[in-house]
């Protein structure tokens, strides 16, 4: 794997994102520290733009499932550390 950091010429171009009620399901409320969470999993990257993973909570248990294809477990530790970022220490 490579990754290339830095800072282009331009932003870049948005990609397009799955709603977060399609990249996880909830039994009850949705927390605010899953949500934020769920928005910075939205924001990862992964190998092919596609999304394939998704996010249980039940209770105060969270569970991640990666989907199938290429680099889909990558994608999902990817998804992982971008959703322990944005849930934050008190989620």
């Amino acid at each position: 794997m490579v990754i290339a950091i830095g800072y282009g010429e331009t932003n870049g171009v948005s990609h397009k994102t799955k709603p977060i009620e399609e990249l996880c399901s909830v039994n009850g409320d949705m927390p605010d520290w899953f949500r934020c969470g769920m928005e910075a999993v939205q924001l990862a990257p992964t190998a092919i733009n596609q999304q394939k993973f998704r996010f249980e909570l039940n209770g105060n248990s969270v569970k991640a499932i990666a989907g199938s294809g290429f680099y889909t477990k990558v994608d999902l530790g990817i998804a992982k550390y971008h959703f322990e970022i944005g849930a934050g220490k008190d989620g």
